[in-house]
């Protein structure tokens, strides 16, 4: 029963108050903590938000890992609460549990129905194994925005080779589920951000021979073609930049200008 919640809300006030110079009381909470039953997960994860101070969090996180860790099964009822705040940040304990059982977890997580549940999941998968980006990639049409950007925000952060494949079929298919201009435009920028020259060919035919004839907003995929190569830099994008600029169709000079605005807004 000691489990439980409610039983469990005080010491929520003591956590927020502990310092790193709390290090005894810090021990005895320890010592409480990891004689709970696991139940006690429901009631103590979310006061991870509320601790103050750095190093009490990261030993606070180490209690609860070792709590969750002892019975896997247990811990995986725990993740069926309705409270998503909650699951969310049991999906993070999850994270930090080594072995392969948490991994399944997660994966099975990444079809939750509450998008924050999704998105932390696939960042803890992200977090553990970078090649799982290829399975991970048909989150990039996710219902959510916020799912969705955990998959550029891994994309964008250097120069990647799968990133890079992964997008250029994506674009080069030519079947998007999500057709609004924001997520055109980011497909196009991360593709610039994480890409190299082996994009450089699709991304001036998309520029000046419009390659999709049933595909519409074309302008919109010019306007994207531009942003990729000014995210490039290459003295290749360069030149076709600036043919681009001179160019006697009014649709190319266009997308040159509204792509050029788009980068530096």
């Amino acid at each position: 029963s000691i489990s439980d919640p409610e039983y469990l809300e005080d010491f929520s006030s003591i956590l927020i108050k502990m310092d790193k110079t709390d290090q005894s009381q810090m021990k005895l909470l320890a010592q409480f903590f990891l004689m709970l039953h696991s139940n006690a997960l429901l009631g103590l994860a979310p006061m991870i938000n509320h601790i103050r101070s750095l190093s009490v969090r990261k030993k606070f996180m180490k209690i609860l890992v070792a709590i969750a860790a002892r019975n896997l099964d247990q811990f995986e009822k725990l993740l069926a609460s309705p409270d998503e705040n909650i699951v969310q940040w049991l999906v993070d304990i999850t994270g930090h549990i080594p072995g392969e059982k948490p991994v399944q977890i997660l994966w099975g997580m990444t079809t939750n129905t509450s998008a924050k549940v999704r998105r932390q999941a696939m960042k803890c998968i992200l977090t553990r194994d970078s090649t799982s980006m290829a399975t991970l990639f048909p989150k990039i049409e996710d219902p959510s925005k916020e799912v969705r950007q955990v998959i550029f925000d891994d994309l964008n952060r250097q120069k990647n080779e799968m990133g890079e494949k992964l997008l250029l079929e994506y674009l080069q298919k030519g079947e998007f589920a999500l057709t609004d201009q924001d997520h055109i435009l980011a497909c196009y920028r991360t593709l610039g951000r994480c890409g190299s020259s082996r994009a450089i060919p699709f991304l001036e035919q998309v520029l000046f021979k419009s390659p999709w004839q049933r595909i519409p907003h074309k302008s919109l995929h010019r306007q994207g073609a531009v942003a990729a190569l000014l995210a490039l830099k290459t003295k290749e994008t360069i030149k076709i930049l600036s043919k681009a600029s001179r160019s006697f169709s009014p649709a190319v000079r266009m997308a040159y200008k509204r792509g050029r605005e788009e980068t530096q807004c």
